[in-house]
């Protein structure tokens, strides 16, 4: 929302504070893309991790009915 802000057209700017405020919008959109690439691969992370875990529980499981 800052950066949203910070591209909202003001009457009265200069054309260098309006590029300049453009220039600061997009950083902060790079910015939030970036964070979002972050978190995704952290959920990416996660859900392997609990798919891996849930396969060698379920072989270990079968490993333990097959003795009885």
């Amino acid at each position: 929302s800052s950066a949203k802000n910070l591209l909202r057209p003001r009457s009265g700017d200069t054309t260098e504070e309006q590029v300049k405020r453009l220039q600061e919008g997009l950083i902060q959109m790079c910015d939030a893309n970036i964070a979002v690439r972050h978190q995704l691969g952290a959920i990416t992370a996660i859900v392997v991790s609990g798919q891996i875990f849930n396969e060698r529980t379920n072989a270990q499981l079968e490993r333990i009915l097959r003795k009885l």
